[in-house]
């Protein structure tokens, strides 16, 4: 198979090893949606290299590909190259990034019980303004 994918009625290839979900969830972190931290996500962002709930991944299909790429942890198929590079990045090195600089601003993460509303305004403030990313020192400061 150069495909790896979620078991299938009718499937070309048998399964290969550990399931998509099961590598994918292997990562830390990456056991909860990345935004909202519901625990078990079957979505991703392939783009942003993230787990999602469902909800989160409602908000992040609305945000549009240019944004994020959502993709079925169980129902899409994933090719051997997106997987590694997806197992590469993950919630810690997302939020990490994404999240650097939250503190500063005092906005408190949403969580699983947070609105929708709430999180559609921290998903889009998030990676669309990306308002919690931390400022690079400037160039003559790295001398």
């Amino acid at each position: 198979c150069s495909k790896v994918s979620a078991p299938s009625v009718g499937r070309e290839c048998p399964p290969e090893g550990p399931s998509v979900l099961q590598q994918v969830l292997r990562l830390p972190g990456n056991e909860r949606c990345c935004d909202c931290g519901r625990a078990d996500p079957r979505w991703a962002s392939i783009n942003l290299g993230i787990t999602l709930c469902i909800e989160c991944s409602g908000i992040h299909r609305g945000l549009g590909v240019h944004h994020s790429k959502v993709r079925s942890l169980t129902l899409d198929s994933w090719e051997p190259e997106l997987l590694k590079l997806f197992c590469a990045l993950g919630n810690v090195a997302n939020n990490h990034i994404y999240e650097a600089g939250r503190d500063v601003t005092g906005v408190n993460k949403v969580t699983a019980e947070s609105s929708r509303q709430q999180k559609e305004q921290w998903i889009k403030a998030k990676y669309v303004e990306k308002r919690f990313l931390k400022e690079l020192p400037s160039p003559a400061s790295c001398t």
